[in-house]
């Protein structure tokens, strides 16, 4: 008798724990999948708000402006503007991950023949150019061409305000089309822009 009281207590205890893991699991699977849910959402209004400024940026019209090679030798944008291209524009204020970040996803489409090195210009702003040729050994982007920006000739574009590395196409008119701000940790979503921009690029060659 006492074995049977025994065995039905052990399985009252046994089925007990086994509820409250199933409670807690319930529990802590609604408050996973309700934050997932929160980040699903504040990464969608980013992305919206993202959107507004991209949207605002195009077909800005810009003046012909100064860059500065790595030697320091002065050449104007329209010397670089032989159709369309595409321009990855950041500053030494942004942050210094994302930057690297974007130059990866760059360094991807280039090593698949996605993009062409030709179609891409990189325009930098640093106030001391031996900054920017650390930032390239560091980060070993050393067969990447980099021109400099001294002045803030471009403060009449939108997303140079905001102080985050971004993309654009320029055309030889310097009308600003095709505005992108990219989100690290949202590669598949820089690859399908860059994807879609080479395949724009492509087609106003042919």
């Amino acid at each position: 008798m006492n074995l049977k009281k025994s065995i039905k207590f052990s399985l009252f205890i046994l089925l007990t724990l086994i509820g409250i893991l199933i409670i807690f699991n319930t529990k802590f699977f609604k408050t996973s999948n309700d934050n997932i849910t929160s980040l699903e959402n504040d990464f969608n209004k980013l992305i919206t708000h993202y959107k507004f400024f991209e949207v605002k940026n195009d077909n800005t019209i810009i003046k012909d402006f100064t860059l500065y090679d790595e030697n320091n030798n002065t050449l104007n944008i329209s010397d670089l503007l032989i159709g369309k291209k595409l321009i990855f524009r950041f500053a030494e204020i942004n942050c210094n991950v994302c930057i690297v970040n974007e130059f990866e996803n760059i360094k991807k489409h280039i090593n698949n023949y996605e993009l062409s090195p030709k179609d891409l210009i990189i325009i930098s702003s640093y106030q001391n150019p031996n900054s920017l040729h650390i930032f390239k050994r560091l980060n070993k982007l050393n067969e990447f061409h980099i021109y400099n920006l001294k002045n803030n000739v471009l403060k009449n574009i939108e997303l140079d305000s905001l102080n985050i590395p971004y993309f654009f196409v320029l055309d030889k008119n310097f009308i600003i089309s095709n505005s992108f701000i990219p989100i690290k940790g949202a590669n598949n979503r820089t690859s399908n822009y860059l994807k879609n921009i080479t395949k724009e690029l492509k087609t106003r060659k042919d």
